[in-house]
Order: C-alpha cells, then structure tokens, then sequence
C-alpha cells in the first residue's frame, strides 16, 4: 500500500474497540500507512482505557504512525449518540476541512485517502462529500461501518 492517511471516525458505544482494534491492525499490515483518529473530547478518558488494554509493545511499534485529533464538544458525559452526532457535524466541520485541505505539515499535510466512519456516526458522510464539493476537489472514499467482534478478533 502506498503512503496513505486516513482518518477514522468513531463513536463512544462498544464500538471503539474494535475500531480501533482495526486502526492498529490496519497499521501493522501496512507500514506506510499513517491514521487521524478524529473523536470528541468527550470521549478521552475511554479511548485512554481502550489504549491501555494494548500491550505497549503493540502500541509502540505503530505509535508514530496514528495521532488522534479532539473535537471540543462541551459535553459531559458520553452515551447520547444523537447529540454526540449533532455535536460532531457541528464543531468537528472545521478539523474535517482541515485534513481534507491537509493544513497541517509533514506526513499529516497528506490529504486523507479514505475516511473510515462508524456507522452511527450519522450525517459524517455527507458532511465530507459536501466538503469536498465546496471545495472542487475529487471524492474521497467514506466506508461506514459496523464495527463487531469480527473486525477485531484479531490481536
């Protein structure tokens, strides 16, 4: 695979395991590959406790190839996943047009080549579409999935 970025966008129910069971996958399979974990803030603390249940070593080897990105939200708690939705498409617009403009430098000035998005990550898709549109520039792939224990069986 070539040098690619790509982003991932999850939500806070079960299934940030195994998205992010993926991601590393994903990283370990292909060396060239670099991955923007985009969450909102309010879903920090859980990612930290999804992360410690890697080894370190597993974690070490990609480190320098993943990053996650926040989106302040003014959220409390986590759980409400159509106000988490609607908070995203709202604050997370600017970080979005962000990477796909590839404002940043070095390896993560890249324009992502595909946007991973769980699927109750309502409205994402067509924000990035729409994104794109406004800004002439060609479609980005958008998978929208359901992350299950399949996708991360493998550890």
């Amino acid at each position: 695979m070539p040098a690619n970025h790509m982003v991932f966008i999850p939500v806070s129910i079960s299934h940030l395991r195994t998205m992010l069971q993926l991601m590393i996958n994903l990283l370990n399979l292909h060396p060239s590959l670099i991955i923007t974990l985009l969450s909102l803030e309010v879903y920090n603390k859980r990612l930290d406790q999804e992360f410690a249940l890697h080894p370190k070593q597993t974690l070490d080897a990609v480190r320098d190839r993943y990053r996650v990105v926040m989106v302040p939200d003014g959220l409390d708690d986590a759980g409400n996943t159509l106000l988490e939705n609607s908070v995203f498409l709202e604050k997370g617009r600017e970080r979005v047009e962000g990477l796909i403009r590839g404002d940043e430098e070095g390896k993560w000035g890249k324009r992502p080549c595909a946007f991973i998005i769980d699927i109750c990550r309502a409205g994402a898709r067509g924000m990035i579409i729409e994104i794109t549109q406004q800004m002439g520039l060609p479609k980005i792939p958008c998978l929208r999935i359901c992350p299950t224990m399949a996708m991360g069986i493998y550890r």
